[in-house]
């Protein structure tokens, strides 16, 4: 059928790969697991919604919306089951969970996958996901940006990178009202060998203002930072607001 071996090859490819997609969750569990060793539960923010999120997909493509009995029998042993031929709605709130579910669940499934395929491009893929985390949190996309820091935070190859990683989960965790929860981390968080900023990062983190402020204002005197990241840096929106800052 074919008119060259490299032909046959890419259809053989092709045709494993939609096998591989056709598959349910499980499924894709079993595959990552048995040909690269990844978990990609542990690459859920929650593993039983996104389940139900793959589910409620089908039924809205497949069902006009309407649970169907493979909707029930798949997530059979939950509480709160709809009943049968009800309308399943997409809310707004739904819809964002689902983004970050799935933002997530691609993000972290793309990251430790290049790393174990192409073993000598780890800095590329920190590169990548830290990109991508700086971003879900600047949009304040909070539960996705922890879940990715929360299973990143001993990846990156550099030191420096390991301690950006748990600071920004400490912010995760602060904009999602956990501050008490990891107070103790960060107060017993040794930052005397790092960066200057480091050490600014972690009274930001503190709200410890008094210090915070006119250590931003030493800083940038001495260049350590600038006046474009103070604007912008996630971690300084309480500092932004005091009525102090504009000085």
């Amino acid at each position: 059928q074919f008119d060259s071996l490299d032909d046959a090859r890419t259809a053989a490819v092709a045709s494993q790969a939609d096998k591989v997609l056709q598959g349910d969750l499980a499924e894709w569990e079993k595959w990552f697991e048995s040909r690269l060793h990844l978990p990609l539960d542990s690459y859920c923010i929650d593993r039983s919604t996104l389940e139900e999120m793959f589910q409620r997909r089908h039924v809205i493509v497949h069902n006009d919306s309407r649970v169907s009995r493979l909707y029930l029998r798949r997530l059979s042993g939950r509480a709160d089951l709809p009943e049968l031929d009800q309308i399943l709605p997409v809310p707004r709130p739904y819809l964002e969970d689902a983004l970050d579910a799935l933002d997530v669940l691609g993000s972290l499934l793309a990251f430790n996958a290049w790393r174990k395929l192409f073993s000598g491009e780890e800095a590329e893929a920190t590169q990548d996901i830290t990109r991508r985390s700086y971003s879900l949190m600047r949009r304040g996309r909070w539960a996705a940006a922890r879940k990715i820091y929360q299973a990143c935070v001993d990846a990156p190859p550099k030191a420096e990178h390991r301690e950006i990683f748990r600071a920004n989960h400490w912010l995760a965790e602060k904009r999602l009202g956990n501050l008490a929860e990891v107070r103790d981390e960060i107060d017993t968080w040794d930052v005397s060998a790092l960066h200057p900023r480091f050490a600014f990062v972690r009274h930001a983190l503190l709200d410890d203002l008094d210090v915070a402020i006119p250590l931003a204002d030493r800083l940038l005197g001495q260049g350590v930072i600038d006046l474009g990241s103070v604007e912008d840096w996630p971690v300084l929106q309480e500092m932004r607001e005091d009525p102090r800052y504009p000085e």
